[in-house]
């Protein structure tokens, strides 16, 4: 009797065991269903759910974006997985069935691997439902305070990068193509991406994960952004470290073909190099044009003819001035243009630098004005005054408050000693009280010499136009052999301008 109630145990122990572990293999196929689907939704969420990155090639902060496009991505992917699988198993009932239809001895077994793959089928739903809602639950808990963390951080560290911004930023326009540039392009190190926000916000506090390369991008200066590549992001055009990092100073050079604009500057730029060096760190901020300086100082050294300006929209001079690391720097524009520029209107819409100039040196050239050649000098003056009323507007009976410091230049010629050397300006000085400088001097030579040969009027509307105008004559420039006096008298109209931009202490 026992035997035979043993070998009854056995056959339910058997019967039982058929169903049942068909229903643990329908629930581990759940819970690996559940266990993929989170690991794809959390580490390959990128790859799977990709986001257009037409905006900005960054990622943003995980609990911002990433992490409930997680949410969705379960909510869509699990159920469709788990229905699949469920399907394979109802496949497996269909079989099992024809099998017990077809061969009567497999009945009884065959009913329990049926009823086993029936519970196996539909407990899939159940678990990856709970699974599903459990983990939706904790996923957008954990998101949503860790949200909130980073809007605290952010919160102090957006009031801190404002007040560095009030004490560090600069208005800044780009030297190439003239527009004014809020905030710069980044360009990231590694596959070159063009970052447009980098700064703090939701795509990161501190640093930015580029999103084709995933490398960090500092979102402050401080941290090392100023290391970045930049461009300016209406011409894209690459931009040097330094444009930006100091206050702006724009000077604009007037003048006629052939009346030494370009030798001018490049002289008076070497003369604040080397009488400034001792107290400020003067530099361009662009290799290239260090390099065509150095050569145009060789070429006037050596008594040769400097190469033409050629362009009608000119890429300035930048010079980057730093009197210590703790006092705030200075970049210098010097624009450039060629001649005929202020002799064709044609050329007029394109001087969009005058939006920003702080002041104008107007270059004439006194051995052509002597013969007779005021007109290229009086279209210049025009055309200059039609720029600013275009880029600067009209200023409705006011005066513009930009400076104006006009230079006679090539005043070296022996018949002109009399009018404008040396001597006439020591001549002056003993019998006018009010020549009480060779500076003053100098200003009352240069405008009476303008006003002798038929340039009287340009003088007057010059001094009604602006407010604050001065004369200069410049008595050596291309081969000179002269220092001092010649390095005074090149360098006092850049300096003028520069002491009333306050680039420079008066």
């Amino acid at each position: 009797m026992e035997r035979f109630l043993f070998i009854i145990e056995c056959i339910a122990a058997v019967l039982v065991a058929v169903p049942f572990l068909i229903v643990v293999g329908g629930v581990c196929r759940a819970l690996m269903l559940v266990i993929w689907t989170f690991y794809d939704a959390l580490v390959e969420e990128e790859a799977l759910y990709p986001v257009p990155i037409v905006v900005e090639p960054a990622r943003k902060m995980f609990a911002f974006d990433g992490g409930w496009r997680v949410i969705g991505y379960v909510t869509q992917l699990l159920p469709a997985r788990v229905h699949e699988s469920a399907l394979n198993w109802l496949e497996a009932y269909e079989t099992v069935q024809y099998a017990a239809w077809s061969r009567p001895w497999l009945a009884p077994f065959a009913w329990l691997a049926m009823l086993g793959l029936q519970i196996a089928a539909r407990i899939q739903y159940v678990i990856a439902a709970l699974a599903a809602l459990l983990f939706v639950a904790i996923h957008a808990l954990i998101l949503t305070v860790w949200a909130f963390a980073l809007l605290l951080a952010l919160g102090l560290v957006l009031p801190l990068r404002f007040c560095w911004n009030v004490l560090h930023y600069y208005f800044f326009p780009c030297p190439y193509c003239y527009q004014p540039i809020a905030r710069p392009v980044h360009v990231c190190p590694t596959c070159r991406a063009k970052h447009t926000r980098l700064r703090p916000d939701l795509y990161g506090i501190l640093t930015h994960r580029c999103r084709s390369c995933r490398h960090l991008l500092p979102t402050l200066d401080m941290l090392g952004r100023k290391r970045l590549g930049r461009l300016c992001p209406s011409c894209e055009h690459s931009l040097s470290g330094a444009i930006g990092r100091g206050a702006s100073v724009h000077i604009a050079l007037v003048g006629a073909s052939a009346a030494g604009k370009t030798s001018y500057i490049v002289q008076a730029m070497g003369a604040l190099s080397e009488k400034y060096r001792e107290w400020y760190r003067l530099g361009f901020t662009d290799q290239e044009q260090e390099k065509h300086f150095k050569q145009a100082i060789d070429q006037l050294r050596h008594g040769r003819a400097m190469a033409t300006v050629t362009t009608t929209v000119p890429v300035p001079y930048v010079l980057h001035m730093q009197p210590s690391r703790l006092s705030a720097s200075r970049l210098i524009y010097l624009y450039d243009p060629i001649g005929k520029t202020f002799t064709n209107s044609e050329y007029m819409s394109r001087q969009e630098y005058y939006r920003y100039t702080h002041g104008v040196l107007l270059c004439i050239d006194a051995s052509a004005l002597v013969s007779g050649g005021e007109l290229p000098v009086m279209q210049a003056y025009e055309h200059m005054m039609e720029l600013f009323e275009i880029f600067a507007g009209l200023r409705g009976g006011r005066r513009y408050r930009q400076a104006i410091a006009v230079v006679v230049t090539k005043a070296n010629q022996p018949q002109l000693s009399d009018e404008l050397g040396s001597a006439a300006r020591m001549t002056l000085m003993q019998q006018d009280a009010s020549a009480i400088s060779q500076g003053e001097a100098m200003h009352q030579l240069a405008r009476a010499f303008l006003c002798a040969h038929g340039l009287d009027n340009v003088a007057r509307d010059l001094e009604s136009h602006f407010e604050h105008v001065r004369y200069f004559s410049c008595e050596a420039l291309e081969g000179s052999t002269e220092k001092d006096g010649v390095a005074l008298s090149v360098l006092e109209p850049l300096e003028w301008l520069l002491a009333h931009a306050r680039a420079i202490p008066r």
